[in-house]
């Protein structure tokens, strides 16, 4: 597996080129990748799990994203560990795997979450507009 450094490189000459990211699908749990890139959020101060909960956290994740269901003690592990930065600090709780839905989705969890999947949706969305959705969805219905 490749470091967090090469692969944000790999992703950044390839956006500013235009070209499509293949085959990253390995590199999304690698936790490193994850604490490099939110480190350099500007503008907010980034508290990160202690080491045993974010090896707990990148386990219970790793866990529950193949089979693509969270079991109780996964969704604890996440609970505890937002539990604990809140207690540090922390405003929200960024939401960095996609598959932290199957979590946190219509679950009380005790603090405030930022997920970063809805965050993509959003803006994708946006970017389209109503009208591209709308002749889209009329093209692959026909």
């Amino acid at each position: 597996m490749r470091d967090a450094e090469t692969v944000l490189a790999i992703i950044r000459d390839r956006g500013e080129r235009g070209l499509p990211l293949e085959n990253l699908y390995r590199q999304l749990f690698n936790p490193e990748l994850y604490l490099r890139a939110y480190g350099r959020i500007s503008g907010a101060q980034v508290l990160l799990p202690d080491e045993p909960e974010r090896e707990a956290v990148h386990r219970a994740y790793v866990e529950m994203a193949v089979p693509g269901r969270v079991t109780p003690a996964q969704r604890d592990v996440f609970f505890a560990a937002g539990r604990a930065l809140a207690a540090r600090g922390a405003e929200a709780i960024i939401l960095g795997g996609t598959d932290l839905f199957l979590a946190f989705d219509g679950e009380a969890c005790g603090f405030a979450t930022i997920d970063c999947a809805r965050v993509h949706v959003e803006v994708i969305l946006a970017r389209e507009g109503p009208t591209t959705r709308h002749q889209k969805s009329a093209a692959t219905s026909s």
